[in-house]
């Protein structure tokens, strides 16, 4: 014998009945609601599906994928049940199946952000960030302002040290929803991150430069660091590598011009010039020597220390 109209109806109340329950948190209560729909109509996957939701909420993860592969029975093309299923299997840690299930719900509404995010979810806790965020990106081309897509992307970026990243999606997320602190102080992480980077690379240009040169004079751009002003330090540093290739081309003149005098004297020798041609081109030189030699003794002086002794 089928169901009667009045059961229907009666199957309708305690799936609302269930629904609001749901809402609460009163997930026991729910339950019982949704077990009283199903015994009036136990054809309906939209009951069968709230009721593994619920047992969800409780935790009761093999209890709700069962529940989710009778509505699933009931209902195959319903892409809500199939995500719900992978939710299930990503919080009893078995991240390959939510996958497969993620992929299935993508597969009959390929126009979901949140299954696509929740996709990237696994994939981040499985260790593949770059998978991640390319599931987040999907999420992101259907649902740009999809807040919590962009929290996840910044994650998987800092994941990978990429900070400069990661904090761009902090900061695209908390424009999106502003009240989120959890994400305000990763974010403040995030920016730390960034700073030490800089002073990591910082740090290496100068060990670059002192181990060319040892007696370069580092000690303000050190102390500036050690100071976090990380904007001052590489400004000083910028300036300082700018002296020291002009120093070292200058350096490279004035060997250029020795040559050039050795040479001349060669060729004067050899009769290839006259005395008059080669003393006009010596005094030549010499004059550009002798600027040359003024520039480097104005570069030591601002480069160069030599009565420091550096610690090691």
């Amino acid at each position: 014998m089928g169901n009667t109209s009045e059961d229907s109806e009666d199957a309708v109340a305690w799936y609302n009945k269930g629904v609001e329950y749901s809402e609460k948190g009163e997930y026991d209560e729910a339950i019982r609601c949704f077990d009283k729909a199903i015994d009036l109509n136990p054809d309906d996957a939209d009951t069968w599906c709230n009721k593994g939701l619920a047992y969800l909420e409780r935790g009761e993860c093999d209890e709700a994928i069962r529940c989710f592969d009778k509505a699933i029975d009931l209902n195959p093309d319903d892409a809500d049940t199939w995500c719900n299923k992978g939710l299930a299997y990503y919080e009893k840690g078995e991240y390959d199946e939510a996958i497969r299930y993620y992929d299935k719900a993508i597969d009959l509404n390929p126009e979901d952000a949140d299954t696509s995010s929740n996709k990237g979810v696994a994939y981040y806790e499985k260790g593949e960030y770059d998978e991640a965020i390319r599931c987040y990106d999907k999420a992101l081309d259907l649902d740009p302002n999809h807040a919590l897509a962009w929290n996840n992307k910044g994650l998987a970026y800092y994941e990978k040290g990429e900070y400069d990243d990661a904090n761009r999606c902090f900061e695209r997320s908390l424009s999106i929803e502003p009240n989120q602190p959890e994400i305000e102080e990763k974010l403040k992480e995030v920016q730390k991150k960034q700073q030490q980077k800089v002073k990591e690379g910082i740090q290496e240009r100068i060990d670059a430069l002192t181990d060319e040169e040892n007696m370069l004079d580092v000690r303000e751009i050190e102390t500036a660091l050690e100071e976090n002003q990380v904007e001052r330090a590489g400004e000083m540093l910028e300036d300082l590598e700018e002296k020291y290739q002009e120093y070292k081309e200058t350096i490279e003149e004035l060997e250029g011009l020795d040559e050039k005098q050795s040479s001349l004297a060669g060729k004067l020798a050899d009769d290839e010039i006259d005395r008059t041609t080669y003393e006009d081109a010596i005094e030549r030189i010499e004059q550009k020597k002798a600027d040359l030699e003024e520039k480097l003794n104005r570069l030591r002086e601002e480069v160069i220390y030599e009565d420091y002794e550096k610690p090691f």
